[in-house]
């Protein structure tokens, strides 16, 4: 969806509002909200919010001994608008908040994600690209970090499955972090 792609946003024609929660591996939860509205001419403004949280982390010393659990967390938040100039084409920005935090020290940041989706005229094909975590650096326990810029164009297709009563979508992407050689 648009979180993965601000492309996304202005593709819809009606308002939305979505609630979920995730369960992975190690005891990790996401907790997600998100709005989405439909504006005139073409544009859409959407927002969410995400919260993960996971069990303690057992903490030791420099020379191996206990030193209690260590509580960690992420929280983020995230405004976007896309516009959709033509017939199946959306365009798309987000501005997000993020908040990392292990034990003591918490690191905060903002950055940006933008990209676009076109529909093509064959039935559904759908091909898109963005390009996440444009911003600047964050400090996180004296250390500089840079965000994990990265670009992706991926292409989908889409086909009603078992008569008609479930979709199956094939989707292939290509992925390129800003620090790996091409």
């Amino acid at each position: 969806g648009w979180l993965r792609n601000p492309g996304m946003i202005a593709l819809g024609q009606a308002a939305g509002i979505g609630v979920f929660h995730s369960s992975y591996a190690l005891d990790t939860y996401y907790d997600n909200a998100f709005y989405r509205h439909p504006l005139p001419r073409g544009m859409a403004l959407a927002a969410g919010a995400t919260v993960m949280t996971s069990a303690d982390v057992k903490g030791y010393d420099a020379s191996g001994l206990p030193t209690g659990d260590i509580d960690n967390g992420n929280v983020s938040g995230i405004v976007g608008v896309g516009w959709a100039p033509i017939e199946g084409l959306g365009i798309g920005l987000n501005v997000k908040y993020f908040q990392e935090r292990i034990d003591e020290w918490t690191a905060r940041g903002v950055g940006l994600d933008m990209g676009a989706v076109f529909q093509l005229p064959f039935p559904d094909i759908a091909v898109g690209a963005t390009v996440t975590d444009i911003g600047p650096a964050v400090t996180f326990i004296e250390r500089e970090e840079e965000l994990p810029t990265t670009a992706r164009i991926g292409a989908s297709w889409r086909t009603p499955v078992f008569f008609r009563l479930a979709t199956l979508r094939l989707a292939v992407e290509m992925v390129k972090p800003r620090r790996e050689d091409a």
